[in-house]
């Protein structure tokens, strides 16, 4: 797909975000985004997507009362620019079930998050599995961090 192509689906993904939903599944967004997915929205959903090979984040999501699931997320950020596959600076919200493998410096990068669960990820290869420093009521469990 053409980088204007992808420019276009990009702002598909952020009309969707504003009507509330995004369930956009085994799309690859890749090399040329610094974030494949982001929102600051509440009530979203962000599901079964494919995220490879963004700069800083697969997906970047801040809000309250989402939902980051079933997400595969593959080589986004690197360790000089603190990257993550997920970034989610969330609050009432939930990620779960995501694969993340080969990211930078974070696999999930939760610090600052409010009253939130991280659980049953898949997490390989970044520096730092689960970053929740300086959250509050977070539930970090059942999550394979390798």
């Amino acid at each position: 797909m053409s980088n204007s192509g992808m420019r276009n689906l990009l702002f598909a993904f952020v009309l969707l975000l504003c009507a509330g939903v995004l369930r956009a599944g085994d799309i690859d967004l890749s090399r040329d985004w610094r974030y494949a997915v982001s929102t600051d929205a509440n009530t979203v959903a962000v599901q079964n997507n494919i995220c490879h090979g963004n700069t800083v984040y697969g997906i970047a999501a801040a809000g309250y009362n989402l939902l980051l699931e079933g997400n595969l997320l593959s080589g986004n950020g690197t360790v000089a620019n603190a990257g993550a596959g997920i970034l989610a600076n969330v609050n009432l919200s939930c990620v779960a079930g995501n694969l993340i493998n080969g990211s930078g410096t974070y696999g999930i990068d939760c610090g600052g998050s409010l009253a939130t669960d991280i659980g049953s990820n898949f997490i390989q290869g970044p520096l730092i599995g689960i970053n929740a420093g300086g959250g509050t009521n977070i539930r970090v469990e059942h999550n394979y961090i390798q």
